[in-house]
């Protein structure tokens, strides 16, 4: 048996795993800025329907609210998305002017054919 809250949270969870998805596929600072201003006015734009609801007879429009509210979500997973990649971070190593690093082995070195890898954790530039 199906409950209708089951139901609800899958309709909630696949915008929001699909902004994840494109928002990985994607990977851009400029990008970044795109979402957080679209994220922000329809959070604005939601806040301002929700105050006005009756005045605007918004349940008029029950699909063209419930897709502004997926877009939401999608934008909400891309945003979450964009924060958590390494190069948006302001200590990301690629985005400062050094002329050498500094830092130490973090795990076991691993060697496939000609090439040796390892993580490091950068301590000084």
């Amino acid at each position: 048996m199906i409950f209708k809250s089951e139901i609800v949270f899958v309709k909630i969870l696949l915008p929001l795993i699909c902004g994840i998805t494109l928002a990985y596929s994607i990977q851009s600072v400029q990008w970044l800025n795109y979402t957080t201003i679209a994220f922000c006015t329809c959070l604005f734009f939601a806040a301002f329907v929700n105050l006005f609801y009756k005045r605007l007879k918004i349940w008029k429009y029950k699909k063209l609210t419930s897709i502004f509210y997926y877009l939401i979500f999608f934008l909400f997973g891309a945003f979450l998305c964009f924060l958590q990649t390494d190069f948006t971070q302001p200590h990301y190593f690629a985005a400062q002017d050094v002329q050498y690093l500094k830092g130490s082995i973090d795990s076991e070195p691993q060697q496939n054919n000609d090439i040796l890898r390892f993580e490091i954790k950068l301590a000084k530039s």
